[in-house]
């Protein structure tokens, strides 16, 4: 049997084992401030971003991959308003989070939100804009792949792949740095020494982030234009946002 390991107060997971299951569900809107800096500033600059790539012409449609419990959509929703256009699609695997996020929106005729592996050959017709926050780590890089070349064919023209990681330095010395800035971080939103080695024993084989470049590397490969339409929008040591524009 797996061990269990504390990483949030009464928050337990197994090592190697982390999941997003009914008490993570519970916990995590206040779990994942103290786990990933500057969250919210996140959100509101891909909000911020969604008005350059929604024109409310059409049917525009903005696919949330790993929504979660619906922290973006929520923000999306009270920008463009409960009817739409646009339309909003909120994707996770685990039922415990999406039961959170409907709650979190309630009744709107513009928001969906749909139980499914993103990693499964899923599509997103006619999509405007496609996010993806915190999530592409737990895909495996060959799925991974396979993820954004699908996105890239999907996209409409004009429209754009935003997604935000934990990636790996270039060098071991700067993930060095990169590493200690990032348990100073969590130290100081009261996470204990216990809770922070407890927290990435769970992630083992869970978590699998890349560098910068590789991400580059992928978004060449599915036929973005990483001279031109990729560029990055957030960066707080081995926190990365990348926007991708499809010409």
């Amino acid at each position: 049997m797996q061990e269990k390991t504390t990483v949030d107060g009464s928050l337990e997971q197994s090592e190697g084992g982390w999941t997003f299951d009914e008490q993570v569900a519970e916990e995590f809107d206040a779990h994942v401030r103290k786990s990933i800096p500057l969250y919210e500033q996140v959100q509101s600059q891909v909000v911020d971003l969604a008005d350059w790539f929604l024109q409310s012409e059409g049917e525009e449609k903005v696919y949330d991959l790993g929504c979660a419990t619906g922290t973006t959509i929520e923000q999306l929703v009270n920008r463009y308003g409960t009817e739409g256009p646009p339309s909003f699609i909120g994707i996770d695997i685990q039922a415990p989070m999406l039961d959170r996020a409907r709650e979190r929106i309630g009744d709107c005729s513009n928001v969906d939100f749909l139980q499914a592996d993103v990693s499964s050959h899923m599509s997103f017709p006619g999509a405007s804009m496609v996010i993806s926050l915190f999530t592409m780590s737990f895909v495996r890089e060959e799925d991974r792949r396979e993820l954004v070349q699908q996105i890239y064919d999907d996209l409409e023209y004009g429209g754009a792949f935003v997604f935000a990681e934990k990636t790996r330095a270039r060098s071991s010395q700067f993930q060095d740095i990169w590493n200690e800035e990032y348990w100073d971080f969590k130290a100081s939103q009261g996470l204990t020494e216990e809770e922070i080695i407890g927290k990435a024993k769970t992630l083992r084989g869970q978590l699998r982030p890349l560098t910068v470049a590789e991400y580059e590397d992928i978004l060449t490969d599915a036929g973005f234009d990483v001279d031109r339409d990729v560029d990055i929008f957030f960066k707080w040591f081995p926190w990365t946002g990348i926007v991708a524009r499809k010409r």
